[in-house]
């Protein structure tokens, strides 16, 4: 909200069979587009492009797009000057994809 960029989001059923990344984070189809009518509803955010799906061959279908309204942003500004997190007690996020090797030094040099 605060780059001005628009958030995609997806309610066709391609995007929430096994194995795909919707899925995986446990949204169906209905939970998206329950949750994408709510956040409209309450204009928290509003449509602004139309998705389509795109029969061509080789070409991508496109999510509908969603824009912050004025409220959002409103209720939500002042997480931008919040504290999230024990900064005195910091560890690095790991990620299974990635090899210990792969990780950054944990060790802090205090002079």
């Amino acid at each position: 909200m605060f780059r001005f960029e628009w958030l995609a989001l997806p309610t066709n059923a391609s995007n929430f069979v096994d194995g795909e990344y919707l899925n995986r984070h446990g949204f169906s189809r209905r939970r998206m587009q329950r949750i994408v009518d709510t956040l409209c509803n309450e204009d928290i955010m509003y449509l602004g492009r139309k998705g389509f799906r795109d029969l061509r061959p080789n070409e991508t279908s496109k999510a509908s797009q969603y824009y912050p309204t004025i409220k959002f942003i409103k209720l939500f500004s002042s997480s931008l000057y919040s504290t999230y997190g024990d900064f005195s007690d910091y560890e690095p996020l790991k990620f299974d994809r990635f090899e210990a090797v792969d990780m950054p030094s944990a060790t802090t040099q205090k002079e």
